[in-house]
Formats: C-alpha cells, structure tokens, sequence
C-alpha cells in the first residue's frame, strides 16, 4: 500500500467524491470521527468502548482509512479490555471507526508500536494520518 504523500490527506474517487458507502460526509461530521482526528493530530492516548462492550480500552491512534466503504481505524492498543487478550507493551489493532463508543482524550504516554511491515490488512486506502505516520 503506498503511503500517503502529506501528514494527512482524503481519499477520493471519481470527480473528487469520498469513497463510501457509509456516508463519509455524514462519517466526517460525527462527534466520533471529531474527536478521533483532534486526537490523532495532537497525539493524545484516548479511552473508548468498542461494539458496545462496557469495559474500555486505551488507543494511541495512528490512521483512518477505508476498506469496501467501511471507515476503519487503526490504533496501538497500550490498555485496558481486550477479548482476545492483549500482549505487555500494546498491540496494533483495527476498529471500525463508527462502533467506538464515547471516545475521549486521557492522560498517559502516546506511542506507537513496531510494525512488522508498513502495509495494513486495516483497510486499503488511507483517509487521515498522524503526521509521524506519514514517513
């Protein structure tokens, strides 16, 4: 996957539209999405649920991205619940942006982790970036 050649940009399609079934306008509108860039752009660690769960997680977020429409987000998980369990030191992970619940900026260290390579099975075009991700 090529990277993006700013520290962020949009995707688009044909004639400049967004790319996505979802609404990306009214996806870019939310109070999530809002919220989720703000965090992205001043690196800032944030907690939020995710499908409804009531235990929540703590994400240093990376990038926002599309896959059949879909707006997915990708993150280090550095905390909190996780179903499957979570490796010392965090673990990259994909949500889809739309089922984070009550996101929220917290204290504590942003980082991200190593990746084994700089592809994502997250989504297949990125749509907004941290400016460190960028490369």
């Amino acid at each position: 996957m090529p990277r993006p050649s700013g520290p962020r940009r949009f995707g688009t399609g044909p004639g400049g539209a967004i790319r996505s079934p979802e609404n990306g306008a009214e996806v870019r509108s939310s109070e999530i999405f809002r919220t989720i860039t703000r965090a992205i752009d001043v690196q800032s660690v944030v907690r939020t649920t995710y499908e409804a769960e009531d235990q929540s997680r703590e994400l240093c977020l990376a990038r926002i991205g599309t896959k059949d429409g879909v707006h997915y987000l990708e993150a280090f998980q550095t905390g909190g619940f996780s179903k499957s369990g979570l490796p010392a030191g965090g673990e990259w992970r994909c949500f889809r942006l739309m089922s984070l619940g009550n996101p929220s900026a917290v204290d504590g260290e942003w980082r991200l982790g190593e990746r084994e390579s700089e592809d994502t099975r997250c989504f297949d075009d990125v749509v907004y970036t941290s400016a460190d991700d960028a490369g």
